[in-house]
């Protein structure tokens, strides 16, 4: 009795633009392996190539063999086209004035696209901390693909580039300058508050100063001479003197 043998079409799969495969079957239920070679059959697929319409669909038509077998199951199967992984080049960080994140801005190219898509990128990036520094490392944590091709590459993240973060420049508010007895020097004292400074950071101040001379007089200017800024994140901003006050 001749054997019934099932026949289907394999499956497969490619990288976005890359030629098709060659199509090929399978043969289960062969009385010797060798017999697979008596068979023939024409394979089709479905068109397409974006990656979002697939898998896409393998026909078999016009089974024969020489052999004489009885073909029971005749299986069609599918084509999977997979993304076509990308990279990032050119990426560039760019400084900027401290705001107490670590956000950053990237910009960048794709190499790899096939010419005649249309595909861009928007990044994620930060610096690894949200501290003033120069030549700081810039990390990019995500690149979302755009525009219609998109969906036809994959990226992967983890580039990085180095940017400098730059003091945030405050000012003194409510100057006010202490009166005194007449001690024969020009030193004075001065409080002030700070204006700028981000919510959340910790930030103070302390002024040298001094009057114009050291003789006794009503209302006579008092100026800043010096602005020592203190605290945890003093370091990320930047504050001139020369504020002045009247005391006597």
């Amino acid at each position: 009795e001749t054997p019934t043998v099932n026949l289907a079409a394999d499956a497969l799969s490619k990288v976005y633009g890359s030629a098709d495969p060659v199509l090929t079957f399978s043969v289960s239920g062969l009385a010797f392996a060798g017999d697979s070679s008596s068979f023939s059959a024409t394979l089709s697929r479905a068109a397409g190539e974006a990656v979002a319409n697939g898998p896409y669909a393998i026909a078999v038509s016009g089974v024969s063999n020489a052999m004489g077998y009885t073909v029971g199951t005749i299986t069609d199967s599918s084509l999977t086209i997979t993304p076509k992984a990308i990279t990032l080049s050119g990426l560039t960080a760019s400084n900027k004035t401290y705001d107490a994140t670590s956000g950053a801005t990237a910009t960048a190219s794709l190499s790899g696209v096939i010419a005649g898509d249309v595909v861009g990128n928007n990044l994620t990036a930060s610096f690894n901390d949200k501290n003033v520094g120069v030549g700081k490392v810039v990390t990019v944590s995500g690149v979302a693909l755009t525009g219609v091709d998109a969906g036809n590459y994959s990226i992967s993240a983890g580039q990085t580039s180095t940017a400098d973060i730059a003091a945030k420049a405050i000012t003194l508010s409510g100057l006010t300058a202490s009166n005194k007895t007449y001690d024969a020097t020009l030193g004075a004292t001065a409080t002030a508050s700070l204006s700028g400074v981000i919510v959340g950071d910790v930030v103070g101040n302390n002024l040298t100063a001094s009057f114009a001379d050291k003789s006794v007089g009503s209302g006579k200017v008092v100026t800043v001479s010096g602005v020592a800024l203190t605290g945890v994140d003093a370091g990320n901003y930047s504050i001139s003197a020369g504020q002045t006050s009247t005391a006597d």
